[in-house]
This record gives C-alpha cells, sequence and structure tokens, in this order.
C-alpha cells in the first residue's frame, strides 16, 4: 500500500566465492554512503581506543569475518577495524536497543516477525538492506543488515531456521571471553545443518553478554525462546500453537529481574507493556498472517518504539525473508 507506515528495504547479493570487494562496490552507491553514515554514527559514540579491540575480534572468532571486514572497509572508506569493532557494538552499548519479536504459528509453517528497535535510528533505516550471503558450500543466509555488518541481528539459513536478537543485560556483566553475540549468531546461521544444532549451538556457546534469541524451524514445534547469561541459558517454548513473544526481560532464567506489573525494562526509553501488547494482538490458534496485517501489528502503537529501525518477516518453511523500515525515517533529516 502506498499509504503505510513502511517502505521494502533493498536487496543485495554477496558471494563468498567470488572476490567480496568487487561485489561490494557494485552495491547502489546511496547505500554504500549511507552505510558510511552509519558508521560514521556509531563511531560518535565510541572512543577512538575502542579500535584496539580489532586483533582481539579476530583472536576469538578465529579470523572467520577478516576478509568481509576488509571488503566493507575499501568499499565503504573507512579503517578495517571500524568494520569488525561496529560488528560487537551489541556487546559495548547495550543500553541503545531494545526489540520486539514473536514466533507465530501458521497453517503452513512457523513466521518470525519483530521490531528491531537501535540507536541511531534514522542512520540504520536509511542504511538497511536485506543481504543474502551465498556461502563457500552453496548454501544461503539472509539477514537485515547494512553495508558493513558482518553480525547479524536477525537472520534466517537455507537450512530452514530463523533466528531473532533480543536485547538484555544479565547480572553480573559481561564477560570478555565470551563470542560476541552479533557474530556468534552469524556463525550459527552459517554452521549449524539443523533448526536443533541452531538452538543447540545458541544456547551452549559462552557469550560477551546477556542476550535473548527467538528461533523458528519449518515445524510449528520448533519455536523456542533462549534466554541468556554470559555461561547459562534457560528455553521457553509455546503451549501448542500459542504465539511465543520475547521482549526486553528474562521470564524463566533470571525471574527476579521481570519488572513490576510484567512491565518492559526500560531500555533507552522503551515503551512498557510491549510484551503483553503483542501477545494479546495474535490468535493463540495457528491461523495464516499475510505480511501486511503483521507489519500492522507490529507498527502498534504500543508495540512500536521512537527508534524502532527495521521490521523483519522470515518464513523458513518458504526460505522467505523480507526487510522494511519506518518511512517517517526515510527522511535525512530525521533523528539520528
Amino acid at each position: 500500500m502506498s499509504d503505510a507506515p513502511w517502505i521494502v528495504a533493498p536487496q543485495v547479493e554477496l558471494d563468498l566465492r567470488r572476490r567480496l570487494v568487487d561485489q561490494v562496490e557494485a552495491f547502489p552507491p546511496e547505500l554504500i554512503e549511507r552505510g558510511r553514515q552509519l558508521l560514521q554514527s556509531i563511531w560518535s559514540e565510541l572512543p577512538k581506543k575502542a579500535l584496539k579491540l580489532a586483533p582481539l575480534i579476530h583472536l576469538r572468532t578465529g579470523f572467520l569475518f577478516r576478509r568481509e571486514a576488509a571488503a566493507y572497509a575499501k568499499a565503504v572508506g573507512v579503517d578495517p577495524r571500524e568494520i569488525i569493532v561496529a560488528n560487537i557494538i551489541y556487546d559495548l552499548a547495550l543500553s541503545q536497543m531494545g526489540c520486539s519479536s514473536a514466533a507465530i504459528a501458521t497453517p503452513d509453517g512457523p513466521v518470525l516477525a519483530r521490531n528491531m528497535d537501535w540507536l541511531p535510528e534514522g542512520p540504520l533505516a536509511r542504511a538497511t538492506a536485506t543481504i543474502r550471503l551465498t556461502l563457500k558450500n552453496g548454501a544461503k543466509i539472509t539477514h537485515a543488515g547494512f553495508p558493513g555488518s558482518i553480525g547479524v541481528v536477525t537472520g534466517m539459513s537455507s537450512r530452514g531456521f530463523a533466528i531473532a536478537l533480543n536485547a538484555v543485560p544479565a547480572p553480573g556483566g559481561t564477560d570478555r571471553l565470551g563470542y560476541p553475540v552479533l557474530l556468534l549468531i552469524r556463525k550459527v546461521l552459517e554452521g549449524a545443518s539443523t533448526f536443533a544444532a541452531a538452538v543447540q549451538r545458541l544456547s551452549k556457546t559462552r557469550l560477551t553478554s546477556g542476550a535473548v534469541f527467538t528461533v523458528v524451524g519449518r515445524q510449528n514445534s520448533e519455536r523456542v525462546v533462549i534466554e541468556r547469561g554470559p555461561r547459562v541459558f534457560a528455553l521457553r517454548r509455546p503451549e501448542g500453537d500459542e504465539p511465543l513473544v520475547a521482549t526486553n526481560h528474562f521470564r524463566v532464567l533470571f525471574p527476579d529481574m521481570l519488572p513490576a506489573a510484567n512491565n518492559d525494562l526500560q531500555i533507552a526509553g522503551a515503551n512498557a507493556g510491549r510484551y503483553h501488547c503483542l501477545l494479546q494482538s495474535l490468535p493463540d490458534d495457528s491461523q495464516r498472517h499475510s505480511d501486511e496485517a503483521l507489519l500492522y501489528r507490529l507498527s502498534d502503537p504500543g508495540v512500536i518504539q521512537d527508534y524502532t529501525a527495521q521490521h523483519v518477516i522470515a518464513r523458513p518453511y518458504a526460505d522467505e525473508f523480507r526487510t522494511w523500515v519506518p518511512q517517517r525515517l526515510q527522511s535525512a533529516s530525521s533523528e539520528s
């Protein structure tokens, strides 16, 4: 609909079997420029000494992402260290993120629908693209990212599962020896062969920070929320075909952290009650949901936030993954 409050994000493709820098440089020039502006916004909030983290990140991740970081850096015109450090921004700036996610049963299979609430919302929305990666073994992963994003917040594997991250701080803070959260999601999307394998890796890998992962597969029984501290986890599953919702608090792993009256954690000004608003908008039984119907639920005033930068809907059973951004954030004069 032309009057809808969202627009479809552009899609780009990368093939890891080919020379990456040529492919990134072939992205639309305006998308590359918006990626550069987003990286500038991110680094305006980070001290330059954070660049010293780059070799540590590469060591911790076995240098898996160094080639991509170099390709993005050349195309965007920044230091490769800026790229890889920007991809651990979740672990460095947890307080700037929110998000709402739902794993919904349908007659065809489960759907993952989510809002990605992340600052700086204006530059992020304008730089957003659906990125489709072909791996060296021919498998594909798709994620909602931007020129420079290697780690994943919301993504899907062609092997039949999708993952969404919601921000939540765990008691005890961060673990410097853990795996960076966004890069772990990327690694799981690449390496896990099944929904069950993805859940296992997301549950057991030592993390840098706390997190909540929503994971869906191809069957309605394959829906789970994984609540994570750096070294501990708990699983939350739905009853039958009931919807499974996550926002920004632990409901099982650390129940004492649930806010009063079941409101959401006030992360960067998060609205209260997003969990219940989204949950109550979804039927308790298996029904079909069009993308448009789900987008209106995600855009409900009780769910969307001032800094919602992306809407994503993934249907692993059909290998469908789509990204939208709020129309109001497309102007360069919008809040950043």
